[in-house]
């Protein structure tokens, strides 16, 4: 798969998912679909995950993954850094349910240009 399509799919993962355990999930299936070494196991390995069960209760949304981690799951999904940034804003909303409207507007702005759109704020929400 070429890197422009493969830029365009993790964009559309990053545009329709809303939970940061969704959005790992469809990345992990994404890349799992491309290359054959990519498991629970690789992953774990590859970010310095403890263990494949963690993991998996992170994507199913039973945990939320450690900031320790968050680095090295970009890395290893080869995210640049807009798609970083969102999935870095999915993860602190998800650990900080308190201020998720906050997070929220951030992500509708990043989204907007991962998209190729201008982003215009409503309202005197301060971002």
């Amino acid at each position: 798969m070429t890197n422009a399509v493969n830029e365009h799919a993790i964009n559309r993962i990053l545009l329709e998912t809303n939970t940061s355990g969704a959005t790992l999930r469809s990345l992990y299936q994404l890349y799992k679909s491309q290359h054959r070494k990519v498991s629970f196991s690789f992953l774990c390995k590859r970010t310095g995950i403890p263990s494949k069960g963690y993991l998996a209760f992170v994507m199913n949304g039973k945990r939320r993954l450690n900031t320790k981690y968050w680095a090295p799951v970009c890395d290893v999904f080869k995210l640049n850094y807009r798609q970083a940034e969102v999935l870095r804003l999915l993860l602190e909303a998800d650990a900080e349910p308190e201020s998720r409207a906050f997070h929220d507007v951030k992500m509708r702005i990043l989204r907007a240009e991962l998209m190729g759109l201008e982003f215009k704020p409503i309202g005197n929400i301060p971002i």
